[in-house]
């Protein structure tokens, strides 16, 4: 019988009706592929990811190729996202990436189909080459910290046909940033405080 719930590292998860739970304190392991986390066994039937306070990363591959997962719930606690860690959700539509994130890994969102727009909290830093590859609903993406995060290369490849939101007074800074500038539309927009009310 194959089981629907148990530890990974020093974290304990529960699936229950398509929802995947994850608590504990510490961080996740990285996993080497997509078959390697323990739920993977039903990526097919997980439509919600809850990632509890404690947890301090996602790790690599943690979600990836979950088909039919919709919604992620990210807690304050967690500082890092890892490399493809919703790669492959065709289904996420959005996602709340809280003020804690400082390191987004690469390839994230590749292959995230449905996911139309995202917001980038000012806590980060660091963003893998081509997060969001492959994003072909994704119209906007909203940056709310007034220095351009690191990234590593290009972070959409369809940068054409997505608008870049940035604070307001700092569109020259993106513009000339490595990988930000390929963007062709870059906006400024309201402040960090009047788009959270949204």
């Amino acid at each position: 019988m194959v089981k629907t719930n148990g530890k990974t590292g020093r974290l304990t998860w529960t699936l229950n009706e398509g929802t995947l739970i994850i608590k504990g304190n510490g961080t996740m392991p990285n996993y080497r592929n997509f078959k390697e986390p323990p739920w993977w066994v039903f990526h097919e039937i997980i439509t919600t990811v809850i990632v509890e306070e404690g947890v301090t990363t996602i790790g690599d591959h943690a979600f990836c190729c979950c088909e039919r997962l919709a919604s992620v719930s990210i807690p304050n606690s967690v500082t890092s996202i890892g490399n493809n860690a919703f790669d492959g959700c065709e289904k996420l539509i959005s996602i709340t990436i809280p003020d804690s994130v400082t390191n987004i890994g690469s390839c994230v969102f590749t292959e995230c189909w449905d996911l139309k727009s995202i917001v980038i909290p000012d806590s980060v830093t660091n963003i893998g080459y081509l997060a969001f590859e492959h994003c072909y609903s994704l119209k906007q993406i909203f940056v709310l910290s007034k220095d351009p995060p690191l990234i590593d290369k290009h972070i959409v490849v369809n940068d054409d046909h997505c608008t870049l939101y940035v604070p307001i007074g700092s569109k020259d800074k993106y513009a000339q940033a490595e990988g930000w500038k390929e963007f062709k539309n870059i906006q400024e927009d309201i402040s960090k405080e009047e788009l959270l009310k949204k």
